[in-house]
C-alpha cells in the first residue's frame, strides 16, 4: 500500500523535481493487482487548489488546468480517498503537538497510521516531498519515501520490501 502525500501528489500534473517517480509509481501500481494508493480527501483538494492557484498566476492556461483537472479526477478513481474517524481526530491533534506539524500535515499522517493499522500485512509506504513530515512519519512507523530526493529503484524496492 501506498499514502501518497498532497507535495508528491501534485508531481504528477505540474513538472518538477520528482515527477518522473510519481508517473512511475502510479503507472506501476496501475498494472500491479493488489497495490492500493491513498490519500486522505484532503489532498484530492489540496491538488486542486495548486492548480487552480497555478491558472490564477496564469502559470497555466485554463486549457491545461482542465485537462489537469480531468486527470487528476481519472486518477482520483484508481485511489483510495480516506476519511478520518473521530478517534482519528484526537490523533491528528496528538501528531501535531508530538512533531509540530501543521494540522494539515498531521492530517495525512494520521490518515496513513489508520490505514496501515487496517492492513493485514501492516506496510505503508508515505510518499511525500516534504522532509518534516517524512521524518514524522518515519518516526511514527512508515516506511518514508522523498519525492524529491529518491529514485523510481529505491521506490520500488520500497514497495517490494528489498529495501
Amino acid at each position: 500500500m501506498v499514502y501518497l502525500e498532497s507535495s508528491a501528489w501534485v508531481k504528477r500534473y505540474v513538472a518538477e523535481r520528482g515527477s518522473e517517480v510519481i508517473h512511475s509509481l502510479l503507472a506501476f501500481t496501475q498494472a500491479q493487482l493488489g497495490w492500493q494508493v491513498g490519500s486522505a480527501w484532503l489532498g484530492l483538494a489540496e491538488v486542486v487548489a495548486v492548480l487552480h492557484r497555478l491558472s490564477h498566476r496564469q502559470e497555466l492556461s485554463r486549457v491545461v488546468l482542465s485537462r489537469l483537472v480531468q486527470q487528476l479526477f481519472e486518477d482520483r478513481a484508481g485511489m483510495r480517498l480516506l476519511s478520518l474517524s473521530e478517534s482519528d481526530w484526537a490523533g491528528v491533534v496528538e501528531l501535531v503537538v508530538r512533531h509540530s506539524l501543521t494540522a494539515a500535515d498531521a492530517v495525512h499522517l494520521q490518515a496513513a497510521i489508520s490505514w496501515q493499522g487496517r492492513l493485514s500485512d501492516g506496510r505503508c509506504v508515505f510518499v511525500s516531498a516534504d522532509r518534516r513530515l517524512l521524518r514524522a512519519a518515519a518516526r511514527e512507523g512508515l516506511v518514508a519515501f522523498d519525492a524529491e530526493v529518491g529514485d523510481w529503484v529505491h521506490l520500488q524496492a520500497l514497495l517490494e520490501g528489498t529495501s
